[in-house]
């Protein structure tokens, strides 16, 4: 399988969740806060999970779910913890008080599971944005078991049906039972991964062309439909924020179709070195924000660029500390080299 070209669309999503939380920032930028840029973001990380899934379901662990999950989980939780350990760390260095009012030890290791966050008994303080891992871990393993289960009886294309009715049915559910915040309210943004997993079918060809912009333009509107229930009035409140929505997804929607083509040569690496940085980007900016304020250097635009340098910075650490080590490992279980 070739190099899918999508780590600078990831790293651009991770800037537009940067960007809205600091716009977002009532007292600095009042005329930009509630525009919403990161929702866009992190709706449009959904789309792209629900991609990047299936495309590794069939090309790397078909009949693998463990190894799958092993990877799965090795990519998310090394860096998660070093993160919030050392967020909590410097919380504790800038405001002692602040740490010993709002954290526990045993809340503190609950969180690090975030098992807690799932059963709606810890809130991830001090890490907020981590609410996007508890739904992406319930998509893997969700994902992964429908996938084993489907392919023991089906061949390929009645598998991916199955599997998107699945995910139709699922949303319904949530729906018709107000189910957003049970412990099944994962599956409302199940129209997101759907529309990622119909990207990879037009990609590959697996269905003929008018099918697949079918299922494309479907699963686009139910996720529309998503987005829209999950931001609510904020619509009618700030109608600027459709516009600001559809600003990054626009482009982000065009480069999304572009992925199936192949990048080779500098534009690979500087697309591998931006998808490397995003994840680490995305769970450290906000303790960047929260430390800044804190000590008083987060002042307008200067400050929003002196955190995005100080978010990079922390990002490259955390890389090279957490995710570089145990690619040897993940590449193992993938059972390819991960570049």
């Amino acid at each position: 399988m070739d190099y899918i070209p999508l780590g600078a669309l990831r790293f651009y999503l991770a800037f537009a969740v940067f960007l809205g939380h600091g716009l977002a920032h009532e007292s600095l930028f009042p005329s930009y806060q509630g525009l919403g840029f990161q929702t866009s973001g992190v709706a449009v990380f959904f789309v792209v999970s629900g991609y990047v899934v299936l495309s590794a379901f069939f090309h790397f662990y078909h009949g693998a779910a463990a190894k799958f999950l092993a990877n799965r989980f090795l990519r998310i939780f090394p860096p998660f913890w070093a993160i919030y350990t050392a967020t909590i760390f410097v919380f504790w260095l800038v405001d002692p008080d602040m740490i010993a009012k709002t954290m526990t030890l045993t809340e503190y290791l609950g969180n690090m599971t975030l098992v807690l966050s799932y059963l709606q008994i810890s809130s991830l303080k001090h890490i907020s944005q981590a609410w996007t891992l508890v739904v992406e871990v319930q998509f893997y393993i969700a994902s992964i078991a429908i996938f084993t289960l489907l392919s023991q009886r089906l061949t390929k294309i009645p598998m991916i049906i199955s599997y998107l009715a699945i995910c139709v049915v699922a949303y319904g559910f949530v729906l018709a039972t107000d189910g957003h915040n049970r412990f099944y309210g994962g599956a409302q943004f199940t129209p997101y991964f759907a529309l990622g997993a119909a990207i990879y079918c037009h990609h590959q060809n697996i269905f003929s062309k008018k099918i697949s912009w079918l299922m494309i333009v479907f699963f686009t509107a139910l996720s529309a439909h998503e987005y829209d229930f999950y931001i609510g009035t904020i619509w009618r409140e700030n109608p600027f924020r459709l516009i600001a929505s559809l600003i990054f997804i626009g482009p982000v929607v065009a480069f999304i179709f572009l992925a199936g083509r192949v990048l080779d040569g500098p534009y690979m690496k500087i697309d591998r070195w931006a998808g490397d940085l995003t994840y680490h980007l995305y769970l450290c900016h906000l303790a960047v924000f929260t430390v800044l304020n804190i000590l008083g250097y987060y002042n307008g635009l200067s400050g929003l660029l002196i955190a995005f340098v100080i978010a990079i910075s922390v990002s490259f650490i955390s890389f090279y500390l957490t995710d570089k080590p145990i690619r040897a490992l993940r590449s193992k279980l993938r059972g390819r080299t991960l570049y």
